[in-house]
């Protein structure tokens, strides 16, 4: 069982036919093998260099296929084969990569993009062909190089030659397909004079002429079938066609960047030419200077001054002279007319504007007569002297009827007159609010319409206080309420909505909350995203809470982990999920399973203990008793420990000691003498063998 160590002097020879190593060998020097060495199974060299055979002489012979790719240690440095040592056939079935091929001595020198171009390439370029170039022909199976004028000649005598050319003299007419030439004619099946040659050599056609490269016309002229005088060539997007130029269409307004065809005198013939350049050049040449000019202008169309005026010189005026009843009419567009009255220096302005259209007004505004005045308007502040006022009515559509004396009691009042205004408040307004008014009590001394009441003091309300608003807002460091009982939703008949007090907590998070919840019929505390404008069915976080005791008259129902210090039950615990136990379970009395059959055990699976029947050679009894089966111990059940697991002897062993063996298959007791002898006979023999 424990290591064999074998030490000689020179060499250990063992005369064995056979070895029978069932372990690893472990070789801490060189192994020489004499012989053959044959190895069956995997054979893995690791790490080093592996170096077949000293000699050319010896010989590797591979007897199985080469299951990975060959690479060579170095690159560019070791050959496969040699000149003298040839290796036969060589089969590559991808792609072989040589930098330089030698075919039986002689070098290859052509290109890969040469050698495509014999196997059959299409790729074509344009090339200058002179005699001094070479063609690739193949002369009786076998390709050689020849000199394009040897071509050149060949061709030349063949053409010569023409073999299988037969004159036949002077033809009438000679039709190839469905071409016809007869006479001075060339046709088709379908029009046989399609072309007509005169004897002057003029050409006709009765048919289209389509040209795909240029035509060229040495002539002056270009004869159409229509020439009428005048006429231009326009295309139309398939043709040129003559057209008048009075057929053409007509631009209703000219842009900038409008175009006319002009004649340059000064080299260049018929070119195009903006209708901004030509305004330009009118202007520069001075070809229009004034409309003095023209003695009775008229406008063709709206004159847009461009961003300019229309100003006079030497103080002279600019008269607007309309014809009998005309006037000057200042047209609005999408803003009533108006005209702006500017100050001496341009800067300031006063519009005179008509009414909008929605007033539908159409009326004439006379000027006051009399000697140089000012008009007084509505916002002015302006002082009218010896002005009659007949039916006047000030600030409302009431009429003063006042006179003068009636006026004159109030001269001496010192009340200014916002003060007064403050108390018209009518009859029918006492008691009630009225916006800018003063505040005066009904008959039973109340006031009512109020809307916004600020007070900087106290307020003491002896009676109650009924808000009929939608919200309460009170803005105080603390809130004392006398009252025992607080009542929510006070007032409701049937009840929809979930009912509580909502606590603001701003950016630290959701709002806390504790209520009713209307629809589980059970008290909520958690947190929540609702306010305490929201209705109806909330969603609700559920929260902790934080007691010194509970005291719990019915169920608990724990969704999540219960962290229980200490747990007193009087009574029974009936969970109907799995309660996990992180501690220590105590158990002060008997641990009920669903199955209590007398003599199971429980056994774990790897996830939780079950009740099992125990099988086989051993039992149990419920008082604990375990009993083996006679004969139902077998070797595969003891331990690999059961000898080495034990006390260890190391001194004292007698002969009358004992020993467990294996006779047959039997095991028995033997005394140590009994071994004693048996070793003592087999160290003569080996001593024997040894020498």
């Amino acid at each position: 069982d424990g290591q064999l160590d074998i030490v000689a002097d020179t060499e250990v020879q063992i005369a064995a036919t056979t070895v029978d190593i069932n372990g690893a060998v472990d070789v801490s020097g060189n192994l020489a093998v004499g012989g053959t060495l044959v190895v069956t199974g995997t054979t893995t060299f690791n790490g080093g260099t592996l170096t077949l055979g000293d000699s050319a002489s010896d010989n590797v012979v591979f007897g199985a296929d080469v299951d990975s790719s060959i690479i060579p240690d170095d690159d560019d440095t070791y050959d496969l084969g040699s000149s003298s040592q040839q290796w036969r056939n060589l089969y590559v079935d991808g792609t072989a990569y040589v930098d330089t091929l030698d075919l039986n001595g002689t070098a290859i020198t052509s290109t890969a993009a040469e050698l495509n171009i014999i196997d059959g390439g299409t790729a074509a370029s344009s090339v200058t062909i002179v005699d001094a170039d070479r063609l690739v022909l193949n002369d009786d199976g076998t390709m050689k190089q020849i000199a394009v004028t040897s071509l050149a000649a060949y061709l030349d005598d063949e053409i010569t030659a023409m073999p299988n050319l037969t004159s036949v003299g002077t033809l009438g007419t000679l039709t190839v397909d469905n071409i016809i030439i007869n006479g001075t004619t060339i046709g088709h099946t379908s029009d046989t004079d399609a072309i007509t040659i005169a004897s002057n050599g003029n050409v006709t056609m009765s048919q289209n002429l389509t040209v795909t490269g240029d035509l060229t016309i040495s002539g002056d002229d270009l004869v159409m079938g229509t020439n009428t005088s005048g006429h231009i060539l326009v295309a139309d997007g398939t043709n040129f066609n003559p057209t008048a130029v009075g057929d053409l269409s007509e631009i209703s307004t000219v842009a900038n960047d409008d175009v006319f065809l002009a004649v340059d005198t000064s080299g260049g013939g018929l070119k195009k030419i903006t209708r901004s350049a030509v305004v330009a050049g009118l202007a520069t040449s001075s070809a229009i200077s004034n409309v003095s000019e023209d003695s009775t202008p008229q406008l063709g169309g709206n004159l847009d001054l461009n961003g300019n005026d229309i100003v006079t010189t030497s103080n002279a005026t600019l008269d607007l002279a309309p014809n009998g009843t005309g006037t000057v009419v200042v047209r609005g567009n999408t803003n009533s007319g108006a005209i702006v009255f500017n100050c001496e220096s341009n800067s300031h302005g006063q519009t005179v504007i008509a009414q909008p259209h929605s007033a539908g007004v159409t009326n004439t505004m006379l000027l006051p007569a009399g000697a140089n005045s000012t008009l007084v308007s509505l916002v002015s502040t302006d002082t009218l002297t010896n002005k009659t006022l007949t039916s006047p009515k000030i600030n409302e559509d009431v009429a003063v009827t006042s006179t003068a004396t009636e006026l004159n009691v109030l001269d001496g009042i010192t009340a200014v007159v916002g003060e007064l205004n403050a108390l018209d408040i009518g009859s029918t307004a006492i008691g009630t609010a009225v916006a800018s008014k003063a505040v005066i009590l009904d008959a039973n001394k109340d006031y009512t319409g109020i809307r916004n009441l600020t007070a900087t003091g106290d307020v003491v309300v002896g009676g109650d206080l009924t808000i009929n608003g939608d919200t309460v807002t009170a803005s105080v460091t603390n809130m004392v309420v006398a009252d025992n009982l607080i009542e929510l939703n006070n007032g409701a008949t049937s009840n929809s909505n979930d009912s509580g007090i909502v606590i603001e907590r701003g950016s630290t998070g959701d709002n806390a909350i504790f209520m009713w919840d209307e629809s589980a019929d059970t008290f909520v505390l958690g947190t929540t995203t609702a306010t305490g404008a929201s209705t109806g069915n909330l969603s609700v976080t559920d929260g902790a809470l934080q007691a010194g005791s509970l005291d719990i008259s019915g169920n608990i129902d724990v969704d999540g982990t219960a962290n229980l210090d200490v747990v007193d039950i009087d009574g029974a615990v009936n969970m109907a999920t799995t309660a996990t136990i992180t501690g220590n379970l105590t158990l002060g009395a008997q641990l009920i399973m669903p199955d209590v059959t007398s003599t199971k055990i429980l056994v774990a699976d790897g996830t939780s203990f079950q009740e099992v029947a125990i099988s086989g050679d051993v039992t149990i009894a419920n008082t604990g008793a375990v009993t083996i089966a006679a004969n139902a111990v077998e070797g595969s059940m003891l331990n690999d420990n059961t000898i080495s697991g034990q006390t260890a002897l190391t001194s004292g062993l007698a002969s009358d000691d004992e020993l467990l063996v294996s006779d047959g298959g039997t095991l028995k007791r033997m005394d140590v003498s009994v071994l004693t002898t048996v070793t003592d006979d087999s160290a003569t023999a080996l001593a024997i063998a040894l020498g």
